[in-house]
């Protein structure tokens, strides 16, 4: 008789909008598997390239590629209504011009029946033209509670974005759980915090089982602009209520956001919006208040986002001649 792991099936839930040139290559990653019982839900969301006939293409040489067409409404409908279609055991997500390892799906499953955690996620891998770059992968430390993998997360040492697509989700604890619709930056950074804000036990190797595509125009990791990262603080102000004032949690969310506060503030005086740098300035001293008593922020990272938040140009300058980065 087969495991139970190797019986499960997993959905995988791939958005699709004006990616023709890269879908061929990120189906071909699913079709070469070897975990072999999985569906993939490929939602077209009003594609105008040729995206949505590719899509049919692909499905019609193998029926476990479902496609649904609609009305463009954006990545975080797209995403439910895969959600709604999805009939697996289990959910993940890809992006629709990214790779999977061909042991993405076996090594998710496998961890799952081993670890008993409710939750698996695994590292990723960024592709830049024809090269793969995994990066310095972070020792492991495999099984841990959710909010303390939050605040490792939080705090940078596990080297890992929180985005969907690095995990392994049971199809139960998402009933009640969708992508909030109407935001185009962090979106799943939301759905992951949200979720693991109800608790849970988290299993974590930085295996790079995802591949990250990185040089494509458009691409949501490569991209910077002062409307961006306007969204990305207002997402990161519904995250900090998810936490209540005086949790470790709570703490490293205010550092994070006095950090996207500080960046604000450097591009709009790049582009000498004075209204702006002050209306940020000062929920930059609202988030420097909050992070003074918290014991789980080092003295040096306060006293480097106080650099930061007071002197934002020059800060940028320093730390790009002494680090190559801000």
């Amino acid at each position: 008789m087969l495991e139970s792991w190797m019986e499960a099936l997993v959905s995988i839930i791939m958005p699709v909008y004006n990616t023709a040139a890269y879908l061929e290559e990120s189906v071909g990653s699913v079709l070469a598997q070897e975990h072999r019982n999985w569906e993939l839900l490929m939602v077209d969301d009003g594609s105008t390239d040729d995206s949505g006939k590719l899509c049919d293409r692909l499905a019609a040489g193998d029926s476990r590629i479902r496609v649904i067409h609609q009305k463009n409404a954006g990545v975080s409908a797209a995403r439910n209504r895969g959600l709604e279609e999805a009939g697996g055991d289990y959910i993940c997500f890809l992006d629709s011009d990214d790779l999977l390892d061909p042991a993405y799906l076996a090594w998710f499953l496998r961890k799952k029946e081993e670890s008993g955690a409710d939750y698996i996620c695994c590292g990723h891998g960024e592709k830049r033209e024809e090269a793969v770059h995994w990066g310095d992968q972070p020792a492991p430390r495999p099984l841990m509670d959710a909010e303390e993998f939050v605040c490792l997360s939080l705090e940078d040492r596990l080297k890992l974005p929180l985005v969907c697509w690095s995990w392994l989700f049971p199809k139960e604890k998402l009933k009640d759980h969708t992508f909030e619709k109407g935001i185009a930056f962090g979106e799943d950074t939301l759905f992951v915090l949200s979720l693991l804000a109800r608790g849970g036990r988290v299993y974590y190797e930085p295996l790079p089982h995802y591949i990250y595509r990185m040089d494509r125009a458009g691409s949501t990791l490569a991209n910077t602009s002062l409307d961006k990262m306007e969204k990305t603080v207002k997402i990161w102000r519904r995250i900090q209520k998810l936490y209540p004032q005086g949790s470790d949690p709570r703490a490293l969310t205010d550092k994070v956001m006095l950090g996207y506060t500080a960046a604000v503030q450097r591009k709009a005086a790049s582009l000498k919006n004075r209204e702006k740098q002050k209306s940020y300035r000062r929920l930059s001293a609202r988030c420097w208040r909050a992070i003074l008593p918290a014991k789980r922020i080092s003295v040096k990272d306060k006293l480097r986002l106080l650099f930061y938040w007071t002197m934002p140009q020059c800060s940028e300058k320093v730390m790009m001649k002494w680090k190559g980065r801000v």
